[in-house]
């Protein structure tokens, strides 16, 4: 696993750099040319939406409520149908690069100075959080310390996204959803099977877990914040945004948000349910610690690894879109 792991930051980097003198005019730099195909807009996408908190998180909501903590990602679902829907078509109308330029073009420039301040402020908390959460988890699992691994993490992130822009960004974010999907599928499978399958695992599971989609620890009313509060986001997210001007095509850009949207129910899931299975393995721990335990504890060095590096991937997904917003 030692090796893995910078290996891995280096493909990151290599495949991000391989675009970097293509990105020689504005289009090319922050929407890519307008020129994705249906495929990469897709993947990098689901890449994006499926970050630290639609892993980690979820792993530990799984763990905390059940079933019903695949909720967190699910109300990604609805935000993303109305996106592909119902805003993309009126996006893309306007030859904008990002939110606060559509602000400014239909509100006026102060309107778009706030939002600009505002996702500053916001999306620096959001890259340090996936930087400081990919140093926990490779310092934890891999050899150094915290601060040496946060330090390659972004000087990885930072030269293939500054010098390669959009392109750079989508085009790892392709591979990095490959290894996102590979990760949680070997682990979900590696886990039931060594575990004596579904049937043995399920009753070790806490009576209720099970329940959805609502249970005794989260109802409706829990169901409407999260809708408010995260599902929202996906629609007017700017990382969302900056996809669907990268398309090449305005069907193209649609089909892309419905294609994720519905990736993201079975991560929501797998993701959850992982947390159930180290609820039943491990009653004991606290839920935040659900998925370094079952990387530590539960899962062979080799599927340990593989999960690890699609946390690597979820999280640096995340960052790049974000830092390159």
């Amino acid at each position: 696993m030692h090796i893995i792991l910078p290996v891995a930051l280096l493909v990151f980097l290599l495949v991000g750099l391989s675009v970097h003198r293509s990105a020689s005019t504005r289009d090319d730099y922050f929407v890519a040319g307008r020129a994705g195909s249906k495929i990469a807009i897709t993947g990098s996408l689901f890449a994006t939406a499926v970050g630290g908190s639609a892993t980690v998180g979820v792993v530990g909501l799984g763990y905390a409520l059940g079933l019903t903590g695949a909720w967190w990602t699910l109300v990604g679902v609805p935000g993303l149908l109305l996106l592909g829907l119902v805003v993309v078509p009126r996006l893309r109308a306007y030859n904008v690069y990002t939110l606060p330029g559509l602000l400014e073009t239909v509100y006026g420039t102060r309107v778009s100075v706030v939002a600009a301040i505002l996702i500053v402020i916001a999306w620096t908390g959001i890259v340090a959080g996936q930087i400081v959460a990919a140093g926990l988890l490779l310092a934890e699992f891999g050899a150094g310390s915290k601060t040496l691994w946060m330090a390659g993490f972004t000087v990885v992130l930072i030269v293939y996204a500054v010098l390669g822009g959009q392109r750079a960004v989508i085009k790892t974010d392709v591979v990095q959803a490959g290894v996102i999907l590979l990760g949680l599928g070997v682990a979900v499978v590696s886990l039931v099977s060594a575990h004596g399958g579904p049937t043995a695992l399920g009753e070790a599971i806490p009576s209720g877990s099970l329940a959805f989609p609502t249970s005794s620890e989260f109802d409706w009313t829990d169901i409407g914040k999260l809708l408010l509060l995260v599902g929202v986001s996906y629609m007017v997210g700017p990382d969302m945004y900056s996809r669907m001007l990268s398309a090449r095509t305005t069907s193209g850009a649609r089909s892309a948000a419905l294609y994720t949207a519905f990736a993201l129910i079975p991560v929501a899931f797998l993701a959850a349910g992982m947390g159930m299975v180290a609820r039943a393995l491990a009653p004991d721990i606290a839920p935040e610690t659900a998925l370094p335990w079952l990387i530590g504890t539960a899962l062979p060095e080799t599927v340990a690894a593989i999960l690890l590096l699609g946390l690597v991937a979820a999280l640096m997904s995340s960052a790049d879109s974000t830092l390159l917003g």
